[in-house]
């Protein structure tokens, strides 16, 4: 791949298209400083894809646009092309179909810039990464600018490896390493998105299959329900026949059974008692060695602290008098080495002062004739210019006097056209002014009429724009009014039929529940006191289920002991039936009263608190779980069909105001007529205005010019006549006689004096030079012998410093030693008090231990006994109520009989015959009547807080498996390309450490050669430091220039330096040369002699490399040795230019 031409276009000071061909060889670039020869340079580090503005010497990256001087306009756009010869397809492989590539960079203000490859856009890593697969870039050691040279020897390490990275071919690596790591990042991005969704789905899926255990759960139940229903009623019919003569027998074990209840109660509460007291002496004991035992604990710590802290101390002491003895060897090494370097420096002192001897004895020698050859230069040059400046006033006079004769006679001639021309064009300009007034005059009379009537069209038009845009706004609000408090109402009707649906579900007829005034908070006692049975109707007449008035009833009403108690009736509202029930119930605050006041509870009363604990005169208590109930929810679905329905009404009321206020305004709207028709005709009339006054304006305008114009052409005709007789007067009295022969003798003769003066300058010049090389030579060495004087004091005082350090450490030394015998002794002491308080410890230990079994066990047997207690009271309360339940039995068991017959037929519409038969078969008919209510309230009650089942539950659970089982596949897909990136990134980095590793053996062979050939002797290498891994290590330069020591590079003089970092860039050429190599005043540092051999390097370069260099430099040696120059001038300020010329064809032509 080779770089053939350079384009510039508003890049910088470069503001015109100027183009620079880039041939084989050495192309230098000349000028003086400050017009722009480095923007050259910038322009292609810009090209390569900087993306500094301060890489560019600039604020921002729009500052390469030309920004415009003096008598040239800002450009809008920079624009940089580079030319690449790639006929050998050496390129990478998605660029080897071109064999020419083009590569573009563009920058537009505020827009940014953009790349184009022969024409089409690419982004700016590919254009990176093309460059560095060949070693350059706008950061690689190819392009090397001004200062970089001191860069590259100042940086650390392992910024310096990238040169060598370069050398291997492996910066474009780095790039695509950095992409598989972009890639892989946003692959692990992408994995965690897909994790969270996955996450999203099993959390939707466990939702939506629990939703579907509901449906099936809910049918289930519903069978069930029917299923203990029917065997409930035939277990009953059944009972009923045997029951009639087992209810005395069953009476009576049921009294026998409360009283051993009872009388096992009293016993166990009193074992409880005694264990309770137990419990709270052994506690105390617990306390008591417990915190013996924490305190023989918090000894110990403190012991092993100290013998932590004492071991600690010791080998503190060890290490730092391990490091004393390494100081005091290294001052020893440091004043031995101070010593040498002395007498190093002596002897250099002794070798620059005789050759200052020499030389000051040659310039004293030369100095009277040097004075006499300065006088002879001043002389020579006085009269050469003196001359030189007659010969230019010769020349100058003779064409000034044939130049003035021609110029008479034309500009008589010229004069007499222009006065005729003159005053043809006065006639027309004041006919066209006289003109312009009258029509002028006109157009000012109908302006005056049409603005007036504009005026009012306007003023009257724009009240009635008001007047209509504030109507329509209005409307505008009253139809948003009417949206919002539509919208209202559809989600009320929405809300109020489901309420409506919830309440209507299941009840078909009305019951006591419609009756019912309930106030807030109170829903739950409405579940405490009822299951089912509010979903009854009010009954008159026998074999209807439902709720009848009490003939007999029993006066024992919650006030009669409770006179401080509410009763249930002041809260809640209801029928007479119920009403009667309410009134036998007390209102209690807390579960605490409640058990307090349940023991003086009358048959028929019980008590209730507002969350539903219940507690009943036969000594049944059930406290509330918390749940939602069916009563509560369906208390509180009737109150929101309330409120919905008076919100409905308000809203209906508001929606035929706003209706009414709207109809009004319309109406207002169409009384306006139509308003853009009027716009229309106003606009015409203002288009008009604008028109004639534009036309009086440019009237006024063409007669002011007319008049300017008259005036100044009468002032011109004036002076044209005034200029004419002038010339006519003296043309005939001024005529210069010419002497051409005299003239050419003097010339000759000047021009000969001349060459000989020339002559003599030239060899005043060469014994001049002499002896200014004389006195170079001596200050050479007066600084020389300065910097030897410096070096030999810094030496001695480091020497004396050294001593000073040697004695302190010393002092150190013997102190540490002190400090080490006196806590040697420590650590024994401590280990004694240790055992010691070990011994302790045991003992509080097993004390502690013993204590917690103790209470553990009384503890133990205290939660068997309340546990039993537990069970007792549930037992009591059973007894209690079939006790109850028995007695009721017995009275009313004929008309249960009666009833159960009239349920069969109502709820299933059979006959009891067909209805045994159903049910008698059925495993559940084996259970007693007790555990079937309890199980078939307990299943209406869960299918009841099932509430809403979605019958979809299934199908929808299908589709979302389907998703995860897709979203499942796309995750190993991912984790799959995660594997592959890893395994890529792995494989890059192998593949640049063996790169890296090879290039580094080859271009430390070349440094070293290229370093012995720059320097004429010495030695150097180069060395890969802190890290084992090629690719994390940092690149340091040792070197031994002739006669001196090996140092790094950073203890060398500037061209020393200088030399040492071109020898490295060079080797890094060889091992793998770059297409071009821009160098920008990088012998500035430089001596003649080093110059000699930087160029003599470049030349070996040209040969050994197909490499193509660009240098910037102002030394006339390094001049010279190009093959071509380009010189770079700014005619205008501000604007570069370029002016080539090859020296290799030149040279050809004048052989």
């Amino acid at each position: 791949m080779d770089i053939t031409k350079l384009r510039l276009l508003g890049f910088k000071s470069f503001v015109d298209s100027t183009e620079v061909e880039i041939l084989p060889g050495l192309t230098g670039i000349v000028g003086p400083n400050g017009c722009g020869k480095s923007n050259i340079i910038d322009a292609f580090q810009w090209l390569m894809g900087e993306s500094r503005p301060s890489s560019m010497r600039a604020s921002g990256m729009e500052d390469v646009i030309f920004a415009g001087v003096e008598g040239r306009s800002p450009r809008n756009f920079a624009e940089v092309t580079l030319e690449i010869d790639n006929s050998e397809q050496n390129a990478a492989s998605e660029f080897n179909r071109h064999k020419e590539i083009e590569i573009t960079r563009k920058i537009t203000r505020e827009i940014g810039s953009s790349y184009r490859l022969n024409g089409k856009e690419v982004r700016a890593r590919d254009v990176q990464t093309l460059f560095a697969d060949f070693s350059s870039g706008s950061n690689s050691s190819s392009l090397i600018k001004q200062g970089q040279i001191a860069e590259l020897l100042n940086m650390k390490p392992k910024d310096r490896k990238k040169i060598l990275e370069e050398a291997a071919g492996i910066s474009g690596l780095y790039h695509r390493r950095h992409e598989a790591q972009l890639k892989l990042n946003g692959a692990e991005r992408n994995l965690d998105r897909l994790q969270d969704l996955i996450s999203q789905l099993e959390v939707q899926l466990k939702t939506i299959e629990k939703q579907a255990r509901e449906a099936e759960r809910y049918a289930k139940l519903s069978k069930e329900i029917r299923t203990l229903k029917g065997i409930l009623l035939l277990k009953q019919y059944l009972s009923l026949r045997s029951d009639i003569s087992s209810v005395d027998t069953s009476y009576t074990e049921n009294l026998k059974r409360l009283s051993r209840l009872e009388t096992e109660d009293r016993e166990l509460q009193k074992k409880i008692d005694i264990e309770n007291e137990n419990i709270s002496k052994q506690k105390l004991d617990v306390e008591e060695k417990s915190e013996a035992h924490q305190n023989t604990l918090l000894e110990r710590q403190v012991v092993l602290n100290e013998i932590n802290l004492s071991e600690r101390k010791a080998n503190e002491l060890q290490s730092q008098l391990t490091q004393s003895e390494a100081d005091l060897q290294r001052e020893d090494q440091l004043m031995a080495d101070a010593e040498s370097n002395m007498v190093d420096q002596n002897n250099l002192l002794r070798e620059v002062d005789e050759k200052l001897h020499d030389i000051d004895e040659k310039i004293e020698n030369e100095k009277e004739a040097i004075e006499q050859n300065n006088q002879r230069i001043q002389a020579v040059n006085e009269s050469y210019d003196s001359l030189r400046d007659k010969l230019n006033e010769l020349r100058a006079e003779k064409i000034l006097k044939e130049k003035r004769k021609e110029e008479r006679s034309s500009t008589l001639l010229d004069l007499n056209r222009n006065i005729e021309k003159l005053n043809d064009a006065l006639e027309k300009l004041k006919s066209a002014e006289q003109h312009e007034i009258k029509k002028l005059e006109d157009l000012m009379k109908e302006q005056d009429n049409l603005k007036a009537t504009y005026q009012i069209d306007a003023n009257n038009f724009s009240q009635k724009e008001k007047d209509f845009q504030k109507n329509q706004e209005e409307i505008a609000i009253v139809d948003n009014e009417i949206n919002k408090l539509n919208a209202t109402k559809a989600v009320n009707i929405s809300e109020l039929e489901a309420s409506k649906g919830l309440l209507s579900k299941n009840n078909d007829q009305k019951t006591v529940f419609d009756k019912l005034e309930i106030e807030n908070g109170f829903e739950r006692c409405l579940d405490a006191l009822f299951f089912s049975e509010l979903e009854y109707p009010e009954i008159t007449k026998r074999k209807i289920s439902g709720w009848q008035n009490v003939l007999d009833k029993i006066d024992n009403k919650i006030k009669k002991n409770f006179s401080d108690l509410e009763n249930l009736s002041s809260r809640i509202k209801g029928s007479d039936v119920l009403n009667y029930l309410f009134e036998h119930v007390g209102i209690v605050s807390s579960t605490e009263e409640g058990d307090k006041l349940s023991k003086m509870l009358l048959p028929g009363q019980q008590l209730i608190t507002k969350e539903g604990d219940l507690w009943r005169w036969d000594g049944f208590v059930r406290y509330s779980t918390g749940e939602i109930s069916k009563n509560e929810l369906k208390v509180r679905n009737q109150k929101k069909v309330v409120e919905i329905q008076d919100s409905l009404k308000e809203i209906e009321s508001q929606l035929d105001s706003l209706q009414n206020k709207k109809t009004i305004l319309e109406e207002k709207t169409s009384s306006f007529g139509n308003l853009e028709t009027e716009r229309l005709k106003i606009s015409k009339g203002g288009s008009d205005l604008q028109a004639l006054e534009g036309e009086i304006a440019r009237h006024k305008n063409q007669r002011a010019i007319a008049s300017d114009n008259i005036i100044s052409l009468e002032k011109k005709i004036e002076e044209e006549t005034a200029q004419l007789k002038k010339f006519q007067e003296h043309d005939s009295k001024k005529v210069d006689p010419v002497d051409p022969g005299s003239d050419n003798h003097e010339h000759q003769l000047l021009i000969s004096n001349l060459e000989e003066l020339d002559k003599q300058r030239e060899e005043l010049r060469t014994e001049k030079a002499n002896f200014d090389k004389l006195t170079d030579d001596k200050n050479s060495l007066g600084e020389r012998k300065e910097e030897i004087e410096i070096n030999r004091s810094k030496w001695k005082a480091q020497s004396e410093i050294a001593i000073e350090r040697k004695s302190s450490i010393q002092a150190r030394i013997e102190s540490l030693k002190l400090e080490i015998e006196k806590t040697s002794s420590r650590p024994g002491d401590l280990e004694n008090s240790k055992e010691v308080i070990d011994r302790k410890m045991e003992v509080t230990s097993k004390e502690l231990v013993n204590a917690r079994d103790t209470l553990a066990s009384s503890e133990g047997n205290l939660r068997k006994l309340q546990s039993r207690n537990k069970e007792l009271i549930a037992e009591l309360g059973l007894e209690k109520e079939n006790q109850v339940r028995l007695t009721t039995k017995k009275e009313g068991l004929a008309d249960n009989i009666a009833e159960l017959d009239s349920r069969i037929n109502n709820e299933y519409n059979v006959k009891f015959d067909k209805f045994q038969d159903e049910f008698s078969n059925n495993q559940i008919k084996d259970f007693s009547q007790a555990e079937i209510e309890t199980r078939l309230e307990k299943q209406i009650r869960f299918r009841d807080n099932l509430g809403s089942v979605n019958l979809r539950a299934e199908q929808d659970a299908k589709e979302i498996r389907d998703e995860l089982e897709i979203i499942l596949t796309e995750r190993n897909d991912v984790v799959q390309a995660i594997e592959k990136l890893n395994t890529a990134v792995r494989s890059i980095n192998k593949d640049g450490r063996q790169k890296l590793t090879e290039a580094f053996t080859e271009v430390n062979k070349t440094f070293q050669t290229l370093f012995t050939r720059l320097f004429q002797g010495g030695k150097a290498e180069l060395a890969l430091v802190d890290s084992t891994d090629p690719l994390e290590a940092g690149l340091e330069i040792m070197c031994q220039p002739p006669g001196k020591k090996v140092t790094t590079i950073s203890l060398l003089s500037g061209g020393e330096q200088t030399l040492t970092a071109l020898a490295l860039i060079f080797a890094v050429f060889l091992s793998n040369p770059s297409p071009i190599c821009l160098m920008d005043e990088v012998d500035a540092p430089l001596d003649d002699a080093n110059i000699e051999k930087y160029c003599d390097i470049l030349d070996f370069m040209i040969n050994e490399t197909n490499t193509r260099f660009i240098v910037i430099t102002h030394n006339i040696i390094t001049i010279t040795r190009m093959d071509r120059l380009f010189g770079v001038t700014m005619m205008e300020p501000g604007v570069s230019q370029l002016v080539g010329v090859d020296l290799t064809r030149a040279e050809e032509l004048i052989n």
